[in-house]
């Protein structure tokens, strides 16, 4: 994840993602961490929903499909 001019819902794609994406495109994007294996068990991922102009609309830790 590269970080973009903060409020202004621009999202760039760079590499081979900026040659398969358009305008209007719906873009998941998806950033990997690496935390001690003590830390994996517990570990929540950040998820952040945003809306048609890419502002925020929530953020979650939990996925409620994950089995418990």
């Amino acid at each position: 994840a590269i970080e973009g001019r903060r409020e202004s819902g621009d999202i760039c794609l760079q590499g081979a993602a900026a040659r398969l994406a358009r305008k209007g495109d719906t873009i998941i994007i998806l950033a990997y961490s690496q935390v001690a294996d003590s830390e994996a068990e517990i570990f929540a991922p950040k998820l952040v929903y945003v809306d048609a102009r890419n502002r925020i609309t929530s953020i979650r830790r939990q996925i409620e499909a994950m089995p418990q």
